[in-house]
């Protein structure tokens, strides 16, 4: 079960485009969120 549950966590949170994010996943956009802070 941990396996699985891992499997669509990644997927949920490296693959999948959010709407409310502006179509980024959530990975990219914390990544850009960081990019952002430093400037």
């Amino acid at each position: 079960a941990r396996t699985l549950i891992e499997r669509w966590r990644r997927e949920y949170n490296e693959e999948r485009p959010k709407g409310s994010l502006k179509g980024l996943t959530p990975s990219a956009y914390a990544q850009q969120m960081k990019r952002d802070a430093v400037q």
